[in-house]
C-alpha cells in the first residue's frame, strides 16, 4: 500500500501517442528497470496506479483471497496526446467513458470555487 500511495501523490504526465504513455514510473522490487504505474478503472482496484510490465495486453489481480480480477490494456485518446489505463473487464470502454465524464463534472462542482 505504500507504493501506491507514494504513486498517488505525484500529478501524472501526459505524453504523445510515440511515448507509450503511462502515468508514473516507479522502481521494481528486484532492482531491474523501472515500471510505468497505470491508472486502473472498475473493479477493487479502480482509481489505484498500479505498475505493470511494459506492453501486458491484460493483468490479473487480486479479488478476494482466492479469485483475481482481469484488467484489459487501453489507450485513450485526444488528439496527439494518449494515455493507457487498464480497464476491468466486466466493463465496457462505453462505460469506462461515461465513468469519467462522470468523474469530471463531479470534480469540476465540488472543487473550490467550482460551477454549482
Amino acid at each position: 500500500m505504500r507504493l501506491i500511495a507514494i504513486l498517488k501523490s505525484r500529478a501524472p504526465i501526459l505524453h504523445t501517442l510515440e511515448d507509450s504513455p503511462g502515468f508514473f514510473t516507479s522502481s521494481r522490487p528486484d532492482g531491474d528497470e523501472p515500471m510505468q504505474s497505470y491508472l486502473f478503472i472498475g473493479g477493487n482496484w479502480g482509481g489505484l496506479n498500479v505498475p505493470v510490465e511494459d506492453d501486458r495486453d491484460f493483468v490479473q489481480l487480486p479479488k478476494g483471497a482466492a479469485d483475481k480480477a482481469t484488467y484489459f490494456r487501453e489507450t485513450l485518446s485526444i488528439g496527439g496526446a494518449s494515455v493507457i489505463v487498464y480497464r476491468h473487464g466486466s466493463w465496457t470502454p462505453e462505460e469506462v467513458l461515461k465513468r469519467l465524464a462522470e468523474s469530471y463534472k463531479a470534480w469540476a462542482v465540488k472543487r473550490p470555487g467550482g460551477r454549482r
